[in-house]
């Protein structure tokens, strides 16, 4: 997203999205220091339901996207080496309670 984009969205998406503020306020610092980020990415995975244990195989599939995706980007910023695109993140889901 383009800092343009993003400044002409940003009090709609602090007032749509009450969890974001702290990530609004922490931006416009850092543009007073003179450190605005020149792109930003945002990625929402909502899920279908909420209800249950578990994550559907379609949620889990939009979380190896969204970590494949980020890794792109740190790549191609110079954070992370080629090779780590390669390397899949582990995910570990286990149950809330136990068997008795």
């Amino acid at each position: 997203m383009k800092n343009g984009v993003f400044r002409q969205h940003v009090p709609w998406m602090a007032n749509e999205y009450q969890p974001i503020r702290f990530l609004v306020q922490a931006l416009a610092r850092a543009e007073l220091a003179g450190a605005f980020p020149k792109d930003l990415s945002f990625l929402w995975i909502e899920p279908q339901v909420t209800e249950g244990f578990g994550m559907s195989s379609r949620a889990r599939k939009a979380m190896w996207e969204a970590a494949q995706r980020i890794k792109q980007k740190l790549y191609e910023s110079g954070f992370l080496p080629e090779k780590a695109l390669t390397v899949s993140p582990i995910f570990r889901i286990e149950t809330l309670g136990t068997a008795a």
